[in-house]
């Protein structure tokens, strides 16, 4: 009996731990949003990008330049 709880603890210290590891830290996002901060500030100047009511930026016109870049900043956003 001892020995299943055992297990069973150790498991979920497992999963605990490659589940932390999974997702990006604060830092990392941090840092990644602030590589791109220059990107979007040009894009924005240009007008062709702004944010919606959710913060989240959105193409403004027809013309969607660097799209990669405001989809990852999108993502980034909403973790």
């Amino acid at each position: 009996m001892k020995k299943k709880l055992y297990f069973a603890v150790f498991a979920i210290f497992l999963l605990v731990v490659f589940a932390a590891g999974a997702f990006p830290s604060a830092k990392e996002i941090q840092a990644r949003m602030l590589a791109r901060l220059p990107e979007i500030k040009a894009l924005k100047d240009k007008g062709l990008v702004g944010e919606n009511n959710q913060g989240l930026l959105e193409f403004v016109g027809q013309q969607k330049e660097k799209q990669e870049i405001i989809r990852a900043e999108n993502q980034d956003r909403t973790l």
